[in-house]
C-alpha cells in the first residue's frame, strides 16, 4: 500500500443527519430515495420518511 491509499482510508465523512463519522461499512453514507444523503443507521431508523424532507416542508405556523 502506498501513501495515497493509506490517506484515502483515513478520510471519513460525517452524516449530515446525525453528525456521526461514516468511515465504516456499518455507518457509510447512503443516498435515500428522495436524494438526501445520510448514514445507514439514520436510514434504518427513519420510519416516517426522510427527516430532512419533513423539516424542509414543514407547514408555516398560522399567526392569524
Amino acid at each position: 500500500m502506498d501513501g495515497m491509499e493509506g490517506a484515502a482510508n483515513e478520510i471519513s465523512e460525517e452524516c449530515p443527519n446525525c453528525g456521526r463519522k461514516t468511515n465504516t461499512s456499518d455507518s457509510r453514507l447512503i443516498k435515500d430515495t428522495c436524494g438526501h444523503e445520510k448514514c445507514r443507521m439514520c436510514l434504518l431508523y427513519e420510519e416516517q420518511g426522510c427527516k430532512t424532507c419533513t423539516q424542509l416542508h414543514e407547514p408555516s405556523p398560522n399567526y392569524s
